[in-house]
């Protein structure tokens, strides 16, 4: 959807949820001979509109990375992605 504003950058790559060669193919080697490690990831900060808890509904191995937002906020969060084994 962004493809007319950024398609021209040397660096543009559509990564979102494409299991194909441009998304994990940067050494140029087989991208299939490598391990998954996780099914599912999400990254960004541990705020409300993130709906980081929406991962806890997957199952498979689940990763989220992120930083802090407002404490009290984000350690409940992060609390409920613990308790779900993400």
């Amino acid at each position: 959807w962004l493809q007319d504003t950024f398609g021209a950058h040397p660096m543009a790559v559509h990564a979102f949820g494409v299991d194909t060669p441009a998304t994990f193919n940067s050494s140029d080697s087989d991208w299939a001979t490598h391990p998954k490690l996780f099914d599912y990831v999400s990254v960004g900060m541990f705020a409300p509109w993130k709906r980081h808890e929406a991962i806890t509904e997957k199952t498979g191995a689940r990763l989220v990375v992120g930083y802090g937002w407002r404490s009290e906020v984000s350690s409940g969060i992060v609390s409920t992605l613990f308790s779900a084994g993400v």
